[in-house]
C-alpha cells in the first residue's frame, strides 16, 4: 500500500506500507481506544493519508464500526 506522510521535514511523499505493519496498528488502535462496533468515527484528515487511512478507515473496519 502506498501511503502520504504529512511532509514534515519537506513536501508529502507517498511511503511504501506494508499491510502486516498495518494490520498490527490498526488492532493496537482498537485494543488500547477499546473500540467496539457501536463507535463511529470522522475523518479530520485525508483518507489518502497513512492517518487517514490506518487511524480511520481500517481501524473501523477491524471492529466493525462505522
Amino acid at each position: 500500500m502506498i501511503l502520504y506522510t504529512s511532509g514534515t521535514t519537506g513536501g508529502p511523499r507517498g511511503r511504501c506500507s506494508r499491510i502486516a505493519t498495518s494490520s498490527t496498528r490498526r488492532m493496537i488502535f482498537v485494543s488500547c481506544l477499546q473500540l467496539t462496533a457501536a463507535d463511529r468515527s470522522i475523518a479530520a484528515v485525508p483518507l489518502g493519508h497513512v492517518t487517514g487511512v490506518v487511524a480511520n478507515i481500517m481501524t473501523m473496519v477491524r471492529c466493525a464500526a462505522r
